[in-house]
């Protein structure tokens, strides 16, 4: 990350105690998101990478993709790995995080996200953001983001629709490839397929 794009993502950290604030700093990023997916919808298509850059920048310093892994394959495994497969599993992930929000940021057709409530623990490091999504010509969407403070700013580590928990969808999978073939696994399964996601970026023709 160049340094222009890293004091970009640092602006872009919220560090606020304050609920209402909270609130309003996570509105302020959704319309943020929502005014550049609009502005370079033309751009975005000629070159996916202009998307690509925007994931890394703007979404990736959010969404913690430690915190997400590590509760996929569980604590228990997670103690038993070493440094250096935490962070090789850490940025295999990462990139595969970065993919899913990419190919999410493609299907933007002009939809709205509302902050709709947040809910804090009472320790006020953790909590839910519950976000509207407002759509055309279909009914209005639920989606609850799942928040953690550890030092001095929030990230989103994982998110829940119609109940169901991302990380709990995943948990079962990641955990039984690597109790049956070793994390080695896991991660050059990420890796093949974050391949293939690269190549086809290289192969998207302009228009």
């Amino acid at each position: 990350m160049t340094t222009s794009v890293a004091a970009k993502a640092n602006r872009n950290l919220i560090t606020s105690t304050s609920l209402e604030q909270i609130k309003h700093d996570f509105q302020q990023q959704f319309f943020d998101i929502q005014r550049f997916l609009t502005e370079n919808k033309r751009k975005m298509q000629q070159d996916p990478q202009v998307l690509l850059d925007f994931v890394d920048s703007d979404l990736m310093n959010v969404w913690s993709s430690k915190l997400t892994i590590r509760a996929m394959v569980g604590v228990k495994i997670w103690k038993k790995l070493s440094k250096t497969e935490r962070e090789e599993l850490t940025q295999a992930y990462r990139e595969t995080m970065q993919r899913y929000l990419f190919e999410t940021m493609q299907k933007f057709e002009g939809q709205q996200a509302l902050v709709d409530g947040l809910q804090l623990t009472s320790k006020g490091n953790k909590g839910w953001l519950t976000a509207k999504l407002v759509l055309e010509t279909f009914p209005d969407l639920t989606v609850d983001l799942k928040l953690y403070r550890p030092e001095n700013h929030w990230l989103i580590y994982d998110f829940r629709f119609q109940g169901i928990s991302f990380i709990k969808l995943k948990q079962h999978q990641y955990q039984s490839i690597i109790n049956e073939h070793g994390v080695a696994a896991l991660i050059q399964d990420f890796n093949d397929k974050n391949q293939v996601f690269r190549k086809s970026l290289s192969s998207e023709p302009n228009d």
